[in-house]
C-alpha cells in the first residue's frame, strides 16, 4: 500500500480529517516498525530529561529543575511533528517540530550560563540581549553535544520550511484540462512521492536518535553519571543506504535535517 491521494483542488474540514485518519492507518501498515522506534525514543528521551526534576546535582541540590521547560517543549513537539509525518504531511512535520529543536538549543545555553535564564524570561525587556544570546551562531552552546549541528539543522528548516513554501505549490502542481474551455490547476495537500516521504520520515527518526543521545550525554555531565537506558537501533537501516543511492534530494534530506552517515561511505 501507499499514501493516500489527494490531488483534489478543495479540500473541506470534514473530508481532511477523514484523508488524516486514513492516512494513518496507512502509516501503520507501512511503517509499523518505524512508529515502535519514535515511540520508544520518545519515552526513553522523556525518562534521560525528568532527571532535572528527580536528581541532585553533584552539590546535592535540586538546581537543574528549570531545564523541564525546554525539555517538555522539546518531547511535545517531537510528537506534534510526527503527528504530521505519520498523516503523509512531511512539509508540516518540520514546522511542527521546529520549537522543539529550538528549545533544546536553548537548554544548552542556560547550561553555559544560568544568567541566560533571566534573559530568555525577560526578552520583551531585554529585547538586544536576548537576539545576541538567543539567535543565528548565538544559539550554539559549549554545553549540548553537537550543538552546531542542530543549529545548523534549525537554518535548514527556517529557510525551507517556515516560509511560503514554493515546493509545496509550484514543484507538486498538476494543471489538467477538463474541458476545451476548462483547466483544473490543482496541488496536494498530503505526500504525493513516496520515497521523498519516506526520506523525510528516515530524517526525523535520525534526528530523534541524535536527539536523545546528546540529551543522555548532557544530563550524564550535569549529573556525573549515566543511566542505563534502552539501545535505539533505527529500522531498517539499508533503506537509508538506498534511499541515499536513489536520489540526491532524498540524500540531502537525510544528512541535512536528520544528521544521518552514510554507513556505506563511512566503512569506506
Amino acid at each position: 500500500m501507499t499514501e493516500a491521494d489527494a490531488n483534489t483542488s478543495f479540500i473541506n474540514p470534514l473530508e481532511y480529517d477523514a484523508r488524516i485518519s486514513h492516512n494513518r492507518k496507512i502509516f501503520l501498515l507501512n511503517f509499523g516498525a518505524e512508529y515502535k522506534f519514535f515511540d520508544l525514543a520518545l519515552r526513553t528521551l522523556q525518562t534521560i530529561w525528568l532527571r532535572v526534576v528527580r536528581e541532585p546535582d553533584p552539590q546535592g541540590k535540586f538546581s537543574q529543575g528549570g531545564l523541564m521547560l525546554p525539555a517538555m517543549i522539546l518531547e511535545n513537539h517531537l510528537l506534534f511533528g510526527f503527528e504530521r509525518m505519520a498523516s503523509y504531511q512531511s512539509l508540516l512535520a518540520w514546522p511542527a517540530f521546529r520549537p522543539g529543536l529550538e528549545a533544546l538549543l536553548i537548554a544548552g545555553k542556560w547550561i553555559d550560563d544560568p544568567a541566560a535564564a533571566e534573559v530568555w524570561k525577560n526578552r520583551r525587556d531585554r529585547f538586544d540581549e536576548y537576539r545576541q544570546l538567543f539567535s543565528g551562531k548565538g544559539l550554539v552552546s559549549r554545553s549540548l553535544p553537537r550543538s552546531s549541528e542542530f543549529r545548523a539543522v534549525l537554518g535548514h528548516l527556517n529557510d525551507e520550511y517556515l516560509h511560503a513554501n514554493a515546493d509545496f505549490c509550484y514543484g507538486r502542481t498538476d494543471l489538467r484540462q477538463v474541458s476545451p474551455k476548462a483547466l483544473v490547476l490543482s496541488y496536494p495537500i498530503f505526500d504525493k512521492e513516496p520515497l521523498i516521504h519516506e526520506a523525510h520520515l528516515r530524517a526525523y527518526l535520525s534526528l530523534t536518535k541524535v536527539i536523545c543521545e546528546s540529551s543522555q550525554e548532557l544530563l550524564s555531565r550535569i549529573f556525573r553519571r549515566s543511566i542505563a537506558l534502552p539501545e535505539l537501533i533505527l529500522p531498517s537501516t539499508e533503506r537509508y543506504n538506498a534511499l541515499a543511492r536513489n536520489n540526491p534530494e532524498e540524500k540531502r534530506i537525510l544528512e541535512q535535517l536528520g544528521l544521518w552517515r552514510n554507513s556505506e561511505e563511512v566503512a569506506c
